[in-house]
C-alpha cells in the first residue's frame, strides 16, 4: 500500500514511517501541508496519514482538497486535537477515521488494515445485463 504520511514532528515522523515500512508499506512522509498537496497531485496515493496542525497548509486543507479532486484514497487523521468539532469537521468533509496522539502503532497498524478491508468490500464487481446479474466473489448469478 503507498501511504503519504503528512507529519510534520520530526521524532514522530521518523519512528511512524519507518514502522510502516517495516510491515511492508510504500511510505512518502512529508512535513507540511504544501508538501501533501504537491504529491497527491502527482501520485497515485492509497492511503493518507494525515496530521492537522501542519504548517504551510492545514490538514484540513489537504483533506478540502482531497474531496475536491475526488481522489480514490482512504485519509485517517493522526493528530494531538482532541475536540469534538475538530472530529466531527474531519470526518463530514470525508476522513475515514480519527485517531489522537500519542497513538499505539500496532493499533495505527490495525486500523490501517480495517480500513483497507472496508474499501475492498465496497468494490462491486458483479456484472449485469438484462436482468441476470454475476457476482464473481460468491460465484452466483442472480435473476431479476
Amino acid at each position: 500500500m503507498k501511504i503519504l504520511f503528512v507529519e510534520d514532528d520530526y521524532q514522530l515522523g521518523d519512528a511512524s514511517s519507518t514502522f510502516l515500512k517495516q510491515e511492508g508499506h510504500i511510505v512518502e512522509w512529508v512535513t507540511d501541508g504544501a508538501k501533501a498537496i504537491h504529491a497527491l497531485q502527482f501520485e497515485i496515493i492509497d492511503l493518507v496519514l494525515l496530521d492537522l496542525g501542519l504548517p504551510k497548509e492545514s490538514g484540513f486543507d489537504v483533506l478540502k482538497f482531497i474531496k475536491h479532486k475526488k481522489l480514490d484514497c482512504l485519509v485517517m487523521i493522526l493528530t494531538a486535537t482532541e475536540e469534538v468539532e475538530n472530529k466531527i469537521i474531519a470526518l463530514d468533509l470525508g476522513a475515514d477515521d480519527y485517531v489522537t496522539k500519542p497513538y499505539n502503532l500496532d493499533e495505527l497498524s490495525a486500523r490501517i488494515r480495517a480500513l483497507t478491508r472496508r474499501k475492498n468490500q465496497q468494490i462491486d464487481t458483479s456484472l449485469s445485463f438484462g436482468n441476470v446479474k454475476l457476482d464473481p466473489a460468491s460465484r452466483k448469478v442472480f435473476v431479476r
